[in-house]
């Protein structure tokens, strides 16, 4: 995952699960270090990704389609 967005309007728990991003870490990385119920990181994840704060990379993935 990655940031994108401005970050103003979060709750505290969106800023806190968000603040976890780091661009490198899993979601279950993520989810350990923003610690928290997995339901409420997953469906803040989720949120955040909904909203644009947040994308979801896929390693080794061609960002060409004509490579």
């Amino acid at each position: 995952m990655e940031l994108t967005g401005k970050t103003s309007l979060l709750s505290r728990d969106l800023k806190r699960i968000l603040s976890a991003v780091d661009g490198k870490s899993s979601a279950n990385e993520l989810m350990e270090k923003a610690g928290g119920s997995p339901e409420k990181f997953t469906s803040g994840l989720d949120k955040l990704k909904a909203e644009g704060f947040v994308r979801e990379l896929v390693s080794g993935a061609s960002t060409s389609a004509n490579s």
